[in-house]
């Protein structure tokens, strides 16, 4: 038998317990999103416009990437395939894809991704929320966040924050509307073709905006 001081059985413990959380973790999320893609969510959203509401499957990926594309979303590896963090995400359960189709063509007009890292905060972070240019302003994402944060609830956390490029006040404007406040001014790195060397690529800050929503009580992020 191998000898372990009192340091060494500490943190295997905790290396276990860790896992076991993780395990637990995952069966939760598991079967939350297999009951919503059993039973998807048909909505009419504000404007009318009927959708439908679901975690996407990982043959949905090649979709997602499309409207990503279409929608004018930034090359951050968004992509369907193993080398893309759609694919990595999907294994892994980090992360968690949620599409809205239109009712009458099944048609894919939305998706938003959600992290489900900060487990400790009980926070489940939107990453991307897009919408199809030929169905903005029908409440396709204000649908979405809807659902996300139902989804949020029934997975056991309590708070949704959503990431936001300053220029995009509509996006602010309907956060604003459905209740989320806005806690945090920042940067994200992105990666961008190199200015001056096309052959290379380089990691540039982009300005964000963080916004914050309680969804079992009231906020304080004084």
């Amino acid at each position: 038998m191998a000898d372990y001081d009192v340091t060494q059985i500490e943190q295997l413990l905790y290396e276990q317990h860790l896992e076991a959380l993780e395990r637990m973790r995952k069966a939760k999320l598991e079967k939350v999103l297999l009951t919503l893609r059993q039973s998807p969510s048909t909505v009419n959203a504000p404007t009318g416009l009927s959708l439908e509401l679901l975690p996407a499957s990982k043959s949905e990926f090649q979709e997602v990437e499309d409207l990503h594309t279409e929608s004018g979303g930034i090359n951050d590896g968004f992509q369907s395939d193993t080398q893309g963090n759609l694919y990595k995400f999907h294994e892994t359960m980090r992360s968690t894809i949620f599409l809205a189709r239109e009712n009458k063509t099944r048609s894919l007009v939305g998706v938003a991704c959600i992290d489900w890292s900060a487990d400790i905060l009980k926070t489940a972070l939107v990453t991307n929320l897009l919408v199809l240019p030929t169905f903005r302003r029908h409440g396709v994402a204000q649908s979405l966040m809807g659902f996300i944060e139902k989804t949020v609830l029934q997975f056991g956390h309590h708070q949704v924050a959503v990431m936001v490029m300053p220029s995009n006040a509509d996006a602010q404007s309907l956060y604003q509307k459905m209740g989320y406040t806005r806690i945090f001014d920042g940067v994200v790195w992105t990666r961008c073709p190199f200015p001056l060397d096309p052959s290379k690529n380089a990691n540039v800050p982009d300005p964000l905006l963080v916004f914050a929503k309680m969804l079992d009580g009231e906020q304080d992020y004084n």
